[in-house]
């Protein structure tokens, strides 16, 4: 009777203990993660390295200031397991790349993608990193994204592409070196516009004309006479949205 009480005892005591672990090891987690997030935000290549080598998880998420370190990334792991339907694109949290592709130095973007940062991680409503960059004119951060792999068509819940969202900000260095990667030029969002559409909307002539001499088509251009700027129909065959 006193040997099984024992056993009983000694397996609570370690069932206690593997408890406390966890919990030391998973609020570890979470402040490694807080810690490379700040640091990317703060543009500290230094100490994101730093907290990397010390086990900060590469594709960490910022969960913000009001929640903490500790129970967004737990009360995430208990949704994923037993609420996957609830879980959305547009509920993302922007992920540690996706920031730094926004923010920060092209040396903070390596240093991440060389840690095994998901290069094509979705963040809010589908987009990438590369998405981001593209948005924001990071010329420097688009080529270390395409250099560690990035998917140059993929695609948000509008059906925008890098290209587009590149074309949309009138940035032509960041619109020839997606093209020089790959981009498909003529790619439609959900509601037919192309990248030379964006381009057009804004204005941006050296965007309009390095798409155009690409073989870009666009939805504005299809009612005008060819002498006018209109594009022939046989040039619109282009992939629709999906």
């Amino acid at each position: 009777m006193r040997s099984r009480k024992r056993k009983i005892s000694i397996t609570v005591i370690l069932l206690i203990a593997g408890i406390i672990w966890l919990g030391y090891a998973t609020l570890r987690q979470a402040r490694l993660d807080k810690t490379l997030i700040q640091s990317i935000r703060a543009d500290d290549t230094f100490g994101a390295l730093h907290v990397l080598k010390n086990g900060a998880d590469p594709n960490a998420r910022d969960y913000g200031k009001s929640d903490g370190a500790f129970w967004p990334p737990i009360k995430r792991r208990f949704q994923r397991l037993f609420f996957r339907h609830s879980l959305h694109e547009q509920d993302q949290p922007i992920s540690a790349l996706a920031l730094a592709a926004q923010y920060a130095d092209v040396s903070c973007v390596r240093t991440l993608l060389e840690h095994g940062a998901d290069v094509n991680a979705r963040e809010d409503y589908g987009e990438t990193a590369l998405m981001m960059a593209a948005t924001d004119g990071c010329d420097d951060n688009i080529s270390a994204l395409l250099d560690h792999g990035a998917n140059v068509n993929l695609r948000n819940q509008a059906g925008e592409t890098a290209l587009i969202m590149a074309a949309q900000d009138g940035n032509d260095a960041a619109v020839f070196n997606l093209l020089d990667a790959g981009a498909r030029v003529n790619f439609r969002t959900k509601d037919g516009s192309t990248a030379l559409d964006a381009a057009i909307a804004g204005d941006n002539t050296a965007v309009i004309a390095l798409l155009k001499k690409h073989g870009a088509a666009a939805r504005s251009l299809r009612d005008k006479p060819l002498d006018q700027g209109g594009v022939d129909q046989i040039d619109l065959h282009v992939r629709p949205y999906g």
